[in-house]
C-alpha cells in the first residue's frame, strides 16, 4: 500500500511538471465521459424514468389500434366509449395532442395542449396548483369552454398571479376561462411532447375545428382520431387488461363491421414516450450510445498515445549523455528508473536498486 501510494504522488508530480500535457488529456477524458454520461442519462429519461407528478405510474397503460393485430394506431371516440364503459379491469381517458394559440393576433404566443376526456387529471393523479381539474359536467355539450394550465405557462405568461383562476384567456380565437393550475412536476404524460394547456372534449370544435368539424366525429366508428390511456386497477395485471380489452374489440368487431373488421386493440405499459415513437426512439438513444462509446474510447486512445510520446522523450532524456561522459539526471534531479506501470499515470521513475521495497524512494532527496 505504501508503494502505491508512493507510485500516486510520484505520478500527480509528474503531471504537475507537465502542465500542457495535464490539461489536454484531463479535458480530452471529460469530453468523453460527459458526452457518454449525458447519452446514458437521456435515455434513462426517455425509456426508464416515470413520468413525473402522476401518481403510480407504473400502473398507467397505452391503447392503441391494430389492423391483422399490427401496429398502435389512434382509436375511435365510439370505440373508447364501448371500451370505458364495459372494461372493468382499468379506468381510461381520451387524449388528442393539438397545438393551440394564446391570445390575440396583437400578441400570440403558440402552445403545445391537449383535448382531454374530464377524468384525465383524476386518472393520472395530477395535483394542483390552484383552483380544480375538470369535473364530469366539463364533458357535457353547450358547456361554457374552460381551460387548465401547467404551473410553467402560469409562471411564465401570468406572473403566478393567484387571481388568474377565473379570468378568460383567448384560446384559437375563442374565450376560456381558466379553471385550475397543474402542480409544478406535470407536464404531461410523454417527455418529448411536453403540454401546457388543457381542454375538455366537449370543446374539440373550438380547440381543433378541422377534427371537430367532421360529421359524427363522436359516434362514427370508422372515424379514428385520438389516443388513449389507462390506469389497471388494483389487482388487475397487465395481461387481464388485454385479455378484457380484446374480449371488447372482438365484440365491436361482430356488431359493426363496416368500420371495425379485422380492428382490434393493443395494451402496452409505460407512458414517457408514445408506443409509436418508441422503436425510433431506442434506435437514436442506441446510435448515441455507440457514438458516445467511440468518443470515450478515442478519448482514451489519444491520452494513451501522448503519454507515450512523453515517455518516449523522458527515456531519449534520459538516455542522453552530458558533455562530461556522465549519464543525464532525470527531470527530477535524479537519475532515471525503468517504468514501474503499477498506476497509469506514471511514465517513469527516478532509477534506483530495483524491487519495490528499493530504499530510494520517488519521495526522497
Amino acid at each position: 500500500m505504501g508503494t502505491l501510494w508512493q507510485d500516486v504522488r510520484y505520478g500527480l508530480r509528474r503531471l504537475a511538471k507537465n502542465p500542457g500535457f495535464t490539461v489536454v488529456a484531463v479535458l480530452t477524458l471529460a469530453l468523453g465521459i460527459g458526452a457518454a454520461t449525458g447519452i446514458y442519462n437521456l435515455a434513462q429519461a426517455l425509456l426508464v424514468r416515470s413520468v413525473p407528478g402522476v401518481r403510480a405510474p407504473e400502473r398507467l397503460v397505452q391503447l392503441g389500434r391494430t389492423r391483422k393485430g399490427e401496429g398502435f394506431g389512434t382509436i375511435s371516440y365510439a370505440d373508447f366509449a364501448e371500451f370505458r364503459a364495459q372494461a372493468k379491469a382499468l379506468e381510461l381517458a381520451a387524449v388528442y395532442d393539438t397545438p393551440f394559440h394564446l391570445g390575440t393576433r396583437a400578441a400570440v404566443e403558440r402552445l403545445r395542449g391537449a383535448v382531454v376526456s374530464a377524468n384525465y387529471f383524476d386518472l393520472l393523479g395530477v395535483g394542483v396548483a390552484a383552483g380544480r381539474t375538470f369535473v364530469p359536467e366539463d364533458d357535457l355539450p353547450g358547456r361554457s369552454p374552460v381551460v387548465v394550465i401547467s404551473f410553467g405557462l402560469w409562471q411564465r405568461c401570468f406572473g403566478g398571479d393567484a387571481g388568474v383562476v377565473g379570468r378568460t384567456v383567448m384560446l384559437n380565437g375563442y374565450p376560456f376561462t381558466i379553471v385550475g393550475i397543474t402542480s409544478a412536476l406535470f407536464r404531461g404524460t410523454e417527455r418529448l411532447r411536453e403540454l401546457e394547456v388543457w381542454v375538455p372534449i366537449s370543446t374539440l370544435a373550438q380547440a381543433a375545428p378541422t377534427i371537430g368539424a367532421r360529421t359524427g366525429i363522436f359516434s362514427d366508428h370508422g372515424a379514428v382520431w385520438h389516443d388513449a390511456i389507462g390506469r389497471l386497477k388494483p389487482g388487475v395485471s397487465l395481461s387481464q387488461a388485454r385479455t378484457e380489452l380484446e374480449t371488447i374489440a372482438r365484440r365491436l368487431e361482430q356488431a359493426f363491421p363496416n368500420s371495425n373488421d379485422e380492428r382490434g386493440v393493443a395494451v402496452e405499459a409505460g407512458m414517457s414516450v408514445h408506443q409509436r415513437d418508441r422503436g425510433q426512439t431506442r434506435q437514436v438513444i442506441t446510435l448515441l450510445l455507440a457514438v458516445a462509446g467511440l468518443v470515450l474510447v478515442g478519448a482514451c486512445a489519444n491520452v494513451a498515445n501522448m503519454q507515450l510520446a512523453l515517455g518516449t522523450v523522458r527515456r531519449q532524456t534520459a538516455g542522453a549523455s552530458t558533455p562530461d561522459g556522465k549519464p543525464a539526471l532525470g527531470a527530477d534531479g535524479r537519475g532515471a528508473r525503468p517504468v514501474t506501470g503499477r498506476v497509469a499515470l506514471s511514465l517513469d521513475r527516478p532509477a534506483g536498486t530495483g524491487g519495490h521495497g528499493s530504499a530510494e524512494s520517488p519521495t526522497g532527496s
